[in-house]
């Protein structure tokens, strides 16, 4: 069990030693990491966790990584880099190094600081696969924490967000989320002022960035107007109480998603969640069940809380089936009381399959069964939505192959009831099917001919023609 932290808002630099080897303890203690990125950006903080970290790398014998990004923002960036780079090879160390032009940018409509956050992320996803890096180190101290918690408080975020950084943060970038990346930081209980008070005392340099000081950002901002406001008005001690909220909503948090995780588990059906059940849940665990739950399937733009919110709204009607736009191509769909996700990322090319009666086989995520029978035996509840049954004529299928497979080009029904034929695409179309998900929808054929689409009519060219004519019985449903 990890121990618990003595203090969360460290003043005195004589402690900050003793602080960082602690934290070492708590989450390094098992040797898993061989090969450390430090981020190094030539600020007080980061040079204080360079030369914090240094000796206890050499200690445990990690290979430490220096990391510095130039985002070419300011004249004296070439200048800090050469810095960085001076002071990684002084000390015989690996070093890796960027240069962007942020100043350049393609408008994205994201705001400088967050475009420098993605490029620093990308950037760090870089060198964890060319360094081969276990964990990467950042300088993140307690008054980012105490920042962080009163932007996210003016932007509405929930305990997670105020809850701000962690002291280890597992992330996924990449285009694809393909990279994984472990973010360490050791000094998030060290004040600001202790870090340059123990670098003085150490006569160790730095260089102090002047953007901070433009209150225009809404970081510095904070930093600069509102926390001297806060504790000129409210309280001198106000720093530590915002890094002791921030701590105890973290541990809240940690325990809110484990319980959640559980409950999670205990309605999932499959990939899909039983809605009856996740509506007898509280609503804050309800919420934290579908953040997860889209998390798990790297649907993170349909996690915000209007997302979840319309999406319990939607829950909560009396329809039985619906389909719902959560966030660009992502679409929730309730089916027989189970909702679940379409992602449009996943697209999977499923065989043809020949099928005969009595078996049952399994296509994509679909059980088809097939029996022998004597009439018809037909539930429909509309394209899209399973189980789903229907009866074909047995007599006209003597011989013949029947198949399961995904929709092809041109493919045509000639639909009972109805004049002539009409196109797959088309009854997919009316049947407000979202494209991602049409080849996932098995098609009964035989040769060139379609002869039935799961809730749809089926072929008039292989309709029963009579009530107590043998037929083949085939249904369709979700896969346990």
């Amino acid at each position: 069990m990890k121990k618990q932290a003595t203090d969360v808002y460290i003043k005195s630099a004589d402690e900050i030693e003793a602080v960082v080897q602690d934290f070492i303890e708590q989450y390094l203690g098992l040797g898993s990491i061989k090969r450390l990125g430090i981020a190094v950006s030539s600020g007080a903080d980061s040079i204080a966790l360079f030369h914090l970290l240094l000796p206890i790398c050499k200690e445990r014998g990690i290979t430490p990584v220096v990391m510095h990004l130039n985002h070419g923002l300011r004249a004296e960036s070439e200048e800090e880099a050469l810095f960085v780079t001076e002071l990684a090879k002084s000390n015989g160390l690996l070093l890796a190094t960027e240069t962007i032009d942020l100043r350049n940018r393609k408008p994205n409509n994201q705001s400088l600081e967050m475009s420098a956050r993605n490029a620093r992320l990308r950037f760090y996803g870089d060198c964890m696969q060319s360094c081969k890096l276990d964990a990467l180190a950042t300088g993140h101290h307690a008054n980012d924490v105490c920042e962080t918690l009163l932007l996210r408080l003016a932007r509405g975020s929930g305990i997670a967000g105020m809850s701000g950084m962690r002291p280890v943060t597992l992330l996924k970038v990449g285009d694809n989320q393909e990279t994984s990346i472990t973010i360490l930081r050791p000094l998030l209980n060290i004040a600001s002022r202790a870090l340059r008070e123990w670098l003085k005392s150490r006569e160790l340099t730095w260089h102090d960035d002047l953007s901070n000081l433009d209150t225009s950002i809404p970081r510095n901002n904070i930093r600069h107007i509102v926390l001297p406001f806060l504790r000129d008005n409210l309280s001198s001690e106000i720093d530590s109480r915002l890094c002791h909220s921030a701590a105890t909503l973290r541990e809240d948090d940690a325990f809110l998603n484990e319980l959640a995780g559980e409950k999670l588990n205990a309605i999932r059906y499959d990939k899909s969640l039983l809605v009856p059940a996740l509506l007898k849940l509280p609503l804050a665990i309800r919420r934290r069940i579908l953040r997860l739950w889209f998390f798990e399937q790297d649907l993170a733009a349909a996690a915000g809380f209007r997302s979840i919110n319309d999406l319990l709204l939607q829950c909560e009607t009396a329809d039985s089936n619906w389909r719902f736009q959560l966030a660009e191509n992502v679409i929730a769909k309730l089916n027989n009381n189970l909702l679940s996700l379409i992602n449009p990322q996943t697209h999977e090319m499923l065989p043809e399959v020949e099928i005969a009666p009595d078996e049952t086989i399994l296509w994509g995520d679909f059980d088809i069964r097939i029996e022998r029978s004597q009439g018809i035996e037909a539930q429909s509840q509309g394209v899209g939505f399973f189980p789903s049954s229907c009866s074909l004529d047995a007599k006209k299928l003597k011989g013949k192959k029947l198949i399961v497979r995904q929709r092809q080009t041109g493919d045509r029904i000639n639909p009972t009831g109805l004049k002539g034929s009409k196109k797959v695409k088309d009854i997919f179309i009316d049947a407000k099917i979202p494209q991602e998900e049409r080849d996932a929808i098995p098609i009964i054929a035989c040769g060139d001919d379609v002869l039935w689409i799961p809730g749809y009519r089926i072929s008039r060219d292989y309709a029963l023609s009579d009530d107590k004519a043998e037929s083949i019985h085939i249904t369709v449903s979700k896969s346990l």
